[in-house]
């Protein structure tokens, strides 16, 4: 058991590797977009919702592509962006997996660290 009385469980080697890349933004933070994965994007949302207190400012995913390797893509999808906007004046302030990015840079990013073909 955990030390909060939880039991512990074992994460399955291909639900943390497979899922889809997703890139999501919220109405607060106009201009901020984060970039993420997930083994399943609608409990995902469900645990962002749960941290917002209006729905009218709330987070919404705009695309997500599916693939067998998405956590390797993701991760390398940042590494991507975190060197291409290193001497960027508007992502000097950023934190973790949020970038000041068009959508458009965000899915080329995506693109850039994919593994085989795109999806349309």
């Amino acid at each position: 058991a955990t030390p909060r009385g939880r039991d512990a469980y074992q994460i399955d080697s291909d639900v943390l590797e497979s899922g889809s890349v997703y890139v999501l933004h919220n109405r607060s933070w106009e201009g901020w977009l984060k970039i993420g994965k997930a083994f399943d994007l609608d409990q995902r949302m469900v645990s962002y919702r749960t941290c917002q207190p209006s729905e009218e400012k709330g987070f919404e995913y705009l695309v997500a592509f599916p693939h067998e390797q998405a956590l390797t893509i993701e991760l390398a999808t940042h590494d991507y962006l975190d060197e291409k906007l290193a001497d960027d004046v508007d992502n000097q302030s950023r934190q973790g997996e949020w970038y000041y990015i068009s959508l458009e840079e965000a899915i080329d990013a995506i693109k850039a660290n994919w593994i085989g073909e795109f999806p349309n």
